[in-house]
């Protein structure tokens, strides 16, 4: 799984520190998780209004993909752990946060 180890942790922690808010979308079938920062001068959608905005856009462009399945798929209450720090250029934490595992795995 790739959102069940430190690494994750740090890039959300990165996300949060550049771009100041980030949302969670978290991967049905896989490890995978998704990490969207609209930025500081978008107002981030509530998931109720994220889940209406996907219907109407699935509606008018008939992807072949389930747009408003992925906006189910958000969990604005998930943060990183709390001992997640942001990637910097210093060294290359690639190597060693993917092994470690969190404390107290969050309940996805």
């Amino acid at each position: 799984m790739f959102y069940d180890n430190l690494l994750f942790d740090a890039e959300w922690a990165t996300f949060l520190e550049v771009f100041g808010r980030c949302q969670v979308f978290m991967g049905k079938d896989s490890g995978n998780a998704m990490l969207v920062s609209t930025g500081p001068s978008v107002r981030q959608p509530e998931a109720k209004e994220l889940i209406d905005r996907a219907r109407d856009l699935q509606e008018k462009r008939s992807f072949a993909f389930s747009l408003v399945s992925i906006a189910r798929r958000l969990r604005p209450a998930l943060r990183p752990d709390a001992q997640a720090r942001a990637l910097t250029d210093d060294r290359a934490p690639v190597d060693w946060l993917r092994d470690q595992q969190r404390k107290k795995p969050p309940a996805y």
